[in-house]
């Protein structure tokens, strides 16, 4: 009987122990608060302004577009100003700044290309360049057509004593092992080789190529005696922006804090050194790339750039009263060259200078 009665209690404990789960799921549920809010977010994903939390930087890859870009062009909107200086004859500075965000279609847009020209532009400022001397092309104005216009009337204006300055930020695919080329707005192609062919007739002292793009560093097709190439990765490696900044890597730390904050020295020389080292220590995305063909510190004007600022508060700086680089350090004016740069030698940084 004992017995008996033991395997009816042991056979009830089975069943009961077979329907605890269903009796748990049965049960109301306590949610941990930290789960509660995740749940929250809802269909929009959004949760209520006192709830949400400290936005994150968002660092992104300047990833190259696919061929055949297709969608609406960004419109032109006004016209751009023009170089005002009769051909040939200019001296001081002159600049050709072009950004980038709106390309056809929206898969391909960028997000910091506009503020990193309109950021160049005020350092150019701050430097003392005036208005006529710079041209600043955004978005549906850099159609290739007008890009292309836009680098012959630069080359154009100027002189033997001059400076030119051209500065891309937007995307550059890369066509195939030794062949890149910018994007413009309405997707046109600008190649290393094209680019070289429209500034090698240059009479100008010195220029200084600025490509806060992936792949700057395959550009050196256009470079020469009196000639610096700064880009934001080399002919390899992607660029990266970071909408927590507002710009690149490379224009954030060169030309807004470098320049307009006053971190680093007045020369592209010193500015790139900061830039490169800032970048290290904080351990952004990419590595920046120099070849510089100078062979002096190349100062742009002599005015103050942390005067200026990106958002365009300050007015447009006279003409300074001399043309810059034309201290005895600096080399004599060299003609036109269309022969390959010279040898490089680079090291940690990455900073190339020739031998």
């Amino acid at each position: 009987m004992r017995s008996g009665r033991w395997m009816s209690a042991a056979v009830l404990g089975a069943l009961l122990l077979a329907a605890v789960p269903g009796l748990i799921g049965l049960a109301p549920t306590h949610r941990d608060p930290e789960r509660a809010a995740i749940s929250s977010l809802g269909r929009a994903g959004a949760l209520p302004s006192t709830q949400r939390p400290a936005s994150t930087p968002a660092e992104v890859a300047i990833t190259p577009p696919p061929a055949g870009l297709s969608g609406a062009l960004a419109p032109a909107g006004a016209r751009a100003g023009s170089f005002t200086t009769a051909r040939g004859t200019g001296t001081g500075v002159f600049a050709l700044v072009i950004g980038v965000n709106d390309y056809p279609g929206t898969r391909s847009d960028l997000r910091s290309a506009v503020a990193d020209a309109d950021t160049i532009d005020a350092a150019l400022r701050g430097f003392g360049i005036p208005a006529s001397h710079r041209v600043v092309l955004r978005d549906g104005q850099a159609r290739r057509a007008e890009v292309v216009s836009a680098i012959r009337s630069l080359v154009a204006t100027a002189g033997p004593d001059s400076t030119l300055v051209f500065a891309y930020a937007g995307h550059v695919r890369k066509l195939d092992r030794d062949t890149e080329a910018m994007v413009a707005a309405d997707g046109g192609l600008i190649t290393d080789a094209e680019l070289a062919s429209l500034l090698a007739p240059s009479p100008a002292r010195n220029m200084w190529l600025l490509l806060a793009t992936c792949y700057a560093g395959g550009f050196t097709e256009a470079l020469g005696p009196g000639r610096i190439l700064t880009g934001a990765a080399d002919a390899n490696s992607l660029a990266y922006e970071n909408s927590a900044i507002n710009g690149s890597y490379l224009i954030h730390y060169l030309v807004q804090e470098g320049w307009i904050e006053g971190r680093a020295g007045r020369s592209v020389q010193e500015a790139y050194g900061y830039a490169a080292e800032r970048m290290r220590a904080q351990g952004a995305k990419g590595r920046p790339y120099e070849a510089d063909y100078v062979g002096a510190p190349l100062v742009l004007g002599s005015g103050d750039p942390s005067s200026a600022t990106a958002s365009g508060a300050s007015q447009d700086a006279p003409p300074p009263s001399s043309p810059p680089n034309e201290s005895p350090s600096n080399p004599p004016p060299s003609s036109p060259t269309t022969t390959a740069p010279p040898k490089q030698s680079c090291t940690l940084g990455i900073v190339c200078r020739k031998t």
